[in-house]
């Protein structure tokens, strides 16, 4: 065995009792002592107004027993707070489509509070149970419109949630998908 490149000694004598963060005991480090900190300076951006948009997680539930089939209805709907950045709306586009024109638009969300689980992100179960066949995840982002009502926007989970533990934050990328709840919040427009 050659020479240790750290302590340049032979054995090595750097010591191997290093701290190993298993399950939730990330919470305890000086790091995780800081979420509740962190988040009462960001939501001096909501307070200031300069964090305009509102993301909403929203889960719906479909009467018939599985996806399409039935009537759907929202069976929870919760604000991320305090409110992230929301970053690339401004590259919305419209496609145009054989019977009309539908939005295509990426966006990244930063600045997600530390205390939510990437389970509850993707809008699995908190052991990671996936969502029901009856069900839909998405999330929203209601965009202020001056006196007129907000536009609300549905998104999906691009991939994986990324932590970032050197700035106590989420990171979500989302895809623009399916047909946007009405100005209103309801799932379908009245016929």
């Amino acid at each position: 065995m050659g020479c240790c490149a750290t302590c340049l000694a032979t054995p090595c004598t750097c010591p191997d009792d290093f701290t190993k963060l298993v399950g939730k005991q990330w919470l305890g480090t000086l790091a995780g002592s800081l979420i509740c900190a962190v988040d009462a300076a960001r939501d001096i951006a909501s307070c200031l107004g300069v964090r305009p948009y509102q993301v909403v997680v929203v889960r719906t539930q479909w009467s018939g027993g599985l996806r399409g089939e039935g009537i759907e209805e929202v069976i929870f709907e919760e604000h991320i707070l305090p409110t992230p950045l929301v970053t690339g709306v401004a590259n919305t586009t419209l496609t145009v489509q054989p019977i009309g024109s539908d939005e295509v638009d990426d966006v990244v969300v930063k600045e997600i509070s530390g205390r939510y689980t990437e389970e509850y992100l993707r809008g699995w179960g908190p052991n990671g149970e996936l969502i029901p066949e009856d069900q839909n995840f998405y999330w929203e982002i209601i965009f202020p419109r001056g006196l007129l009502e907000p536009l609300r926007r549905r998104y999906s989970v691009r991939k994986a949630p990324e932590y970032e533990a050197d700035n106590v934050q989420w990171t979500v990328g989302l895809v623009k998908s399916g047909e946007n709840r009405t100005r209103s919040g309801k799932v379908t427009p009245d016929e």
